[in-house]
């Protein structure tokens, strides 16, 4: 069984940054997908930043856990190594960006993407 749910999270700390996070999961997802976020630049008129996405990660997780892959230009892979559903969901609660922000399945329902090979 699947769901998805929109949810926009507007933090009062960084009243500037609204973050939108689309999630679609299932219960049995295995932990590699889990960790496993597309972040998107819907605005089109800059590219996508791996600078801005790793700032808005690292107060939840050393850099050193996170890998990455672009796509396109406003489009890019991201995998938090060593994070249970738990963790995933409490970053998902608390990152502060102006991407949107995809779970693995709602980015393959939305775009129709594939993993990177070895991931």
């Amino acid at each position: 069984m699947s769901t998805t749910t929109n949810a926009t999270i507007t933090t009062p700390t960084a009243a500037t940054k609204k973050t939108t996070v689309i999630f679609k999961e299932i219960h049995n997802l295995k932990r590699n997908l889990i960790q496993t976020l597309l972040f998107v630049d819907l605005s089109k008129n800059r590219a996508l930043s791996l600078t801005e996405v790793i700032k808005c990660l690292e107060p939840f997780i050393s850099i050193k856990y996170i890998q990455y892959h672009s796509l396109d230009e406003n489009k890019m892979w991201v995998r938090l190594l060593g994070c249970d559903r738990g963790r995933m969901n409490n970053i998902l609660l608390n990152i502060q960006t102006d991407y949107v922000i995809y779970t693995y399945l709602a980015a393959q329902e939305q775009y129709g993407l594939c993993l990177p090979l070895g991931w």
